[in-house]
């Protein structure tokens, strides 16, 4: 649930005939290509593997058979160290079969750090292929390309929230080498594209979501895969439900810990105040979710400072502006309840909410 309600209207022409319809499928963007690879990682010993491709706009290292022994961690990373990823557990999503996030350039380096002795297992984990980028991608335009940076539009007399709404719009990465747009609806935390980029829940649990890719001004183009990079928050969602001949796909995005975030609030009955930041100085954020606290059952704790007169203030994810917590109680760390119980809550209750989906 956002402050200011984004509003969004699906207008969705249905083809009874499905050969039809499906020709009418804007195609995929494919930007990376698919490329094998045969390397098994060894439990508790660890190693480097240089994964290149030279020219590749971007590398993103494909995972098999995933599990890491307790306290192990893969990091995939650039050769700068300027980029990196570290996985843990069963890696991405569930089934420890993903695709890395991707690190820009023709270089990605996976580390092992096999931190754990002693462990029952014979592999940690395999290297079954990589994506690489490509630096062209196809276009599909009615005559002239009349789209323009989104910075454009930021003070457009002709549509004044065109911009604004625009930022509850992300860049979806999907298995790698897919490009596709999504969109956030509702208040707890869904994201809504096509099916025909999100066909099955293997799909969800390896994509990116990425919000705030564009230039910084009106000239930057931002023309090639990739470009002007915003923030990733999320790399792993659950598909709730979709449709084939709708063409839709309804994903739940996760509450993330570690996820920045902010808190306007009244503390002690004071002028209105917002904690963003912690005592060192460094972005409040989440610290853990779905915890049975002295709060109540799956709570959300984070160390952004609070004072009675506080609850009842809503937790902003600081990327994409979202609610996603009620705060409530707390002692450092301070708690609040998971927005989505709260939502779910008030619909079992046959209440309706407009824009509170």
């Amino acid at each position: 649930m956002a402050l200011s309600k984004t509003l969004f209207s699906l207008i969705l022409t249905v083809l009874a005939a499905s050969d039809v319809y499906a020709a009418t499928l804007a195609p995929l963007d494919r930007i990376g290509h698919h490329e094998a690879l045969n390397v098994s990682a060894t439990a508790g010993v660890g190693r480097e593997d240089v994964v290149s491709s030279p020219g590749a706009s971007y590398i993103s290292v494909k995972f098999a058979d995933f599990q890491l022994p307790a306290g192990d961690v893969v990091v995939v990373r650039s050769p700068d160290a300027s980029q990196g990823y570290a996985y843990t557990d069963v890696g991405r999503g569930t089934r420890g079969a993903f695709v890395s996030s991707p690190i820009r350039g023709d270089t990605a380096i996976v580390e092992y750090l096999a931190l754990n002795a002693t462990s029952s297992r014979v592999t940690s984990y395999r290297l079954v292929g990589f994506v690489r980028g490509s630096n062209a991608s196809p276009e599909s335009v009615c005559g002239q390309d009349n789209t323009r940076s989104a910075k454009c539009y930021a003070n457009w007399p002709l549509a004044p929230l065109a911009y604004t709404r625009s930022r509850a719009v992300a860049r979806l990465l999907i298995e790698g080498s897919l490009h596709c747009t999504g969109w956030l609806v509702g208040s707890a935390g869904h994201l809504i594209t096509n099916q025909h980029c999100v066909a099955s829940n293997a799909q969800a649990e390896d994509i990116e979501i990425e919000f705030g890719a564009e230039g910084q001004t009106c000239a930057d183009a931002c023309s090639a895969p990739l470009a002007c990079p915003g923030t990733t928050v999320v790399t792993s969602a659950t598909l709730v439900a979709s449709d084939a001949i709708l063409d839709y796909a309804l994903l739940q995005l996760p509450s993330t810990p570690h996820e920045q975030i902010y808190i306007p609030q009244y503390p002690l009955g004071w002028g209105r105040r917002i904690a963003a930041q912690v005592d060192n100085g460094s972005p409040a954020a989440i610290s853990f979710t779905n915890r049975n606290t002295v709060c109540g059952a799956n709570t959300v704790g984070y160390m952004a400072d609070t004072q009675g007169g506080s609850s009842g203030a809503p937790v902003i994810a600081a990327s994409d502006n979202r609610v996603v917590a009620l705060h409530a109680c707390g002692s450092c760390d301070n708690l609040a309840m998971d927005i989505r119980d709260v939502v779910a809550d008030i619909e079992a209750r046959g209440i309706i909410v407009p824009g509170m989906e």
